[in-house]
């Protein structure tokens, strides 16, 4: 036995949605199409993430950190 090792999960994803499609009787293709929608989803909500940190490290340069201290 080997372990799988895959980049983000590529690959080892759509097998086990696929198999599993299969096995509750539903086409192998839809399995592959789920799991790279969930995927695409995963992205998606990756990237806002990012550029919400980008906006946010933007703002804490540009404000000279004016509007992000305390104020005691």
């Amino acid at each position: 036995q080997s372990i799988p090792i895959t980049i983000s999960g590529i690959g080892l994803r759509e097998y086990v949605f696929s198999n599993l499609f299969v096995l509750y009787g539903a086409s192998f293709e839809k399995g592959i199409i789920v799991a790279l929608i969930l995927f695409l989803q995963i992205i998606i909500v990756s990237l806002f993430g990012v550029l919400l940190d980008i906006c946010n490290k933007y703002f804490k340069k540009k404000n000279n950190n004016k509007f992000w201290k305390k104020k005691n």
